[in-house]
């Protein structure tokens, strides 16, 4: 028999050399004929192959990026609560102050936020409780 794995050691520390697996078999098949396959994509999208012409395009083209300018909106430093400042993010998305996308990335970092809170008094609860006990 074999020697046993030893925990916490890999069987083979080294792993599989680079340009072995299943995909590179099928690179090295197809390398040869690269520029036929090319030409042959490039002329089923010429010719109305929409599958054939996203794949050109994608290639061609980098993917659009949104970009958003940086949003002021010095209604949310009133004071009230966390509820308030999304009521004001709705109302500023509804205003037309803010895109959806602005909206839905403010909302999500005001519920980061409540999160946040929601575990700090938990741990100050937390805390009390314990100091709480350990001096009775």
């Amino acid at each position: 028999m074999g020697k046993p794995f030893k925990p916490g050691q890999s069987g083979n520390p080294k792993g599989r050399p680079p340009g072995t697996g299943k995909s590179a078999e099928l690179k090295k098949l197809l390398e040869p004929s690269a520029p036929a396959l090319v030409e042959k994509v490039k002329e089923m999208a010429l010719n109305g192959d929409t599958t054939a012409l996203r794949l050109c395009l994608e290639r061609l083209i980098p993917p659009i990026r949104a970009t958003e300018d940086a949003v002021q909106l010095p209604q949310l430093k009133e004071p009230g609560g966390l509820s308030d400042s999304g009521a004001r993010l709705l109302h500023a998305l509804a205003d037309g102050q803010l895109t959806p996308t602005q909206a839905t990335g403010l909302i999500q970092a005001l519920a980061a936020q409540a999160k946040l809170i929601e575990i700090d008094d938990l741990e100050q609860r937390i805390a009390t409780l314990e100091e709480t006990r350990d001096s009775a």
